[in-house]
């Protein structure tokens, strides 16, 4: 097999709300992205018929029609099989029909790092310029239906993705108001809120609209309601620049923190805010060091795809 020729690989980005279907030609050193399509989760009651909606769509059924797949799903990943947060069933490659023996399962959050280190980096926005160290760990961080966490430790000789669980960590809470509505997400959640499912996310943002307004609405109402100056989103921004400041400080990301997920991409405004910046730089002894932390919001929501894509090349590449 020659390393350098043109291959194509068929890769999946799912998430709890969405799965993302896509089709790379290209190599290691650069891909295009052929086609892509997108459906609800809950069209599909298995991962194996998840797959068998893609092939349904046009995308290969196996590895007769592409060289590799990588499929990025939530949650951890141990082998060939993953337990899904916020998904009714579980993943496991045996299940994937044709592909069965021929692909790879990665956490979704090591596919949005791996992204971080294509050229689709190269379009996104820049909130705060700092002064990264070129050679320091990068930070990586999105809200969607949960709240995901990965890193890039880079090394004289490459880089690696660090993943991590923090999105299901225990939310910090800095005052009275902020208790009280720990309580309101208790009462609805029966447990103690969490970073991401709870607090930092789509379904975050619509229990904080409704403890605000009294107004019960779904995570995607909330955003079409949201008031870029009102309550809601200047909670929510607090919150969030909270969130980005823990994880920058716990993965000691000099090179950098990168925002992704549908939430930012929706609503960019609760990452630009006023809000955001006065919780993620503090007003302490770290403020100088958070102030160095260059801040960008990658907005793609094909994002992962791209990821798991050079995912599925460096299988290639390495010949495993």
């Amino acid at each position: 097999m020659q390393k350098t020729s043109f291959k194509s690989v068929f890769v999946a980005d799912v998430g709890g709300t969405s799965a993302r279907f896509g089709l790379f030609r290209g190599d290691a050193a650069g891909a295009e992205l052929v086609r892509a399509q997108r459906m609800p989760v809950v069209e599909a009651e298995s991962f194996s018929e998840l797959l068998g909606k893609a092939a349904g769509m046009g995308f290969p059924p196996g590895p007769d029609e592409a060289d590799a797949a990588v499929f990025a799903v939530p949650g951890p990943v141990r082998g060939e099989k993953a337990v899904l947060p916020n998904i009714p069933w579980d993943a496991d490659l045996h299940d994937a029909g044709p592909w069965s023996g021929r692909c790879r399962l990665i956490n979704d959050f090591e596919a949005q790092a791996r992204a971080c280190m294509t050229p689709l980096m190269q379009r996104a926005e820049l909130l705060h310029t700092g002064d990264p160290d070129p050679a320091g760990t990068l930070a990586v961080i999105g809200a969607g239906t949960g709240l995901g966490h990965a890193a890039i430790l880079q090394y004289p000789e490459g880089w690696l993705p660090m993943l991590s669980e923090a999105g299901h960590a225990v939310f910090p809470l800095l005052d009275e108001e902020e208790l009280w509505f720990s309580e309101f997400v208790r009462r609805r959640g029966g447990r103690c809120p969490s970073v991401g499912d709870d607090m930092v996310s789509g379904n975050g943002l619509a229990l904080l609209h409704e403890f605000l307004t009294g107004e019960t609405v779904t995570p995607e109402q909330a955003g079409e309601r949201l008031d870029p100056d009102g309550p809601v989103a200047e909670t929510f921004s607090k919150f969030y620049g909270r969130a980005c400041r823990n994880w920058v400080l716990s993965s000691n990301a000099t090179g950098g923190l990168v925002i992704c997920g549908g939430v930012a991409s929706h609503s960019p405004e609760l990452v630009r805010s006023v809000a955001f910046q006065e919780s993620f730089f503090g007003r302490d002894d770290y403020t100088q060091y958070m102030r160095a932390i260059r801040v960008r919001l990658n907005a793609d929501p094909l994002a992962g795809l791209h990821g798991a894509a050079q995912a599925a090349f460096h299988l290639l590449q390495s010949g495993d």
